[in-house]
């Protein structure tokens, strides 16, 4: 497939929360997502205070429609996400050539289901600069749980990938358990009963 980087992950999910970690994704960034696709293509940008902006899909594939994308874009825009859903490559070209080269936006593809497919006789995976894939279950491959990253990135490289690989991803585990922590405290504090002194 011509991949310069893959890195293993312990699932697509924890694949697509290394990508906003690397794109610096801040509060209020935006990410344009189908309207049809799993939840964590949304939840691992939200993790980090972005906003998804749901564009609507093609009634045949379910994949984005490249065309509504020129309305949904804004000057927070961060990402476009096109998912190629079950394996059904999206119309990359119209998203490449109408967006992303024009406005300067980083395509993710989400080729969790998509490994080994083709889009015009190139890869699914390999048109944005980063693709997470997963090898969950029910996927086309599996090994029951797992994932991968994809990266075309030029500064992926070096000490820049070793601390994609060794140290990001235990930063990664360590926030999102002080968020969930952190959650989980509020909801107790919320919940705990008014006790009547007296």
């Amino acid at each position: 497939m011509g991949i310069p980087r893959a890195l293993l992950t312990t699932s697509c999910i924890h694949a697509l929360e290394l990508e906003a970690l690397m794109l610096n994704i801040q509060p209020g960034d935006e990410e344009i997502v189908p309207s049809f696709t799993f939840v964590s293509t949304v939840n691992a940008f939200v993790l980090w205070g972005a906003k998804p902006v749901f564009a609507d899909i093609l009634p045949d594939t379910l994949n984005l429609k490249e065309e509504v994308l020129g309305d949904l874009t804004t000057e927070r825009t961060k990402a476009i996400l096109p998912v190629h859903y079950t394996g059904v490559g999206c119309e990359m070209d119209p998203i490449l050539q109408k967006t992303a080269h024009s406005l300067n936006l980083v395509i993710i593809e989400d080729n969790a289901h998509g490994p080994f497919g083709k889009n015009r006789a190139r890869g699914l995976g390999t048109f944005g600069v980063m693709a997470p894939q997963s090898f969950h279950e029910p996927k086309n491959i599996s090994c029951g749980e797992g994932g991968e990253l994809l990266a075309f990135i030029p500064y992926f490289s070096g000490w820049f990938a070793v601390f994609v690989m060794v140290v990001a991803p235990f930063m990664l585990l360590a926030v999102i358990g002080l968020v969930l922590a952190s959650r989980k405290y509020q909801i107790e504090l919320q919940s705990t009963p008014a006790v009547a002194l007296g």
